[in-house]
């Protein structure tokens, strides 16, 4: 992806080195907020950027490499499946999100997410 211009978008909106949007929301804001009920004994934050947001979305719209995918329409058939009869959630979690906060734009994305490979591999 083009890594050069998420950058230079997030560089141009940081401050006291993280993005400068960055806000605290209450669990009740979200859409779902049973996404976060695992970690309910936890003194957790939850934040929000519309620049990081952004920068996450055109990264999400590239190819996953070995597949033919890109990565949104992998956590589409990871979200979206029914066979289980359960909901399931993605998690975009560790250097990716650091990065993205901080104004950088990493080489891959790392998620958690509630499936078997199998699961998504059916999917894609």
């Amino acid at each position: 992806w083009n890594t050069a211009a998420v950058e230079k978008t997030l560089q141009s909106m940081l401050k006291d080195g993280v993005v400068s949007d960055l806000v605290e929301v209450e669990q009740s804001c979200l859409k779902n907020p049973r996404v976060v009920e695992p970690w309910g004994h936890l003194p957790i934050k939850l934040w929000k950027s519309a620049a990081a947001t952004k920068a996450l979305d055109t990264m999400l719209e590239n190819t996953v490499p070995g597949i033919s995918a890109s990565y949104k329409q992998v956590l589409s058939v990871i979200t979206n499946q029914t066979h289980h009869k359960v909901e399931s959630f993605c998690f975009l979690l560790g250097g990716t999100v650091r990065d993205i906060l901080k104004g950088e734009v990493g080489s891959d994305i790392d998620f958690n997410y509630a499936c078997s490979a199998q699961d998504v591999a059916r999917g894609c």
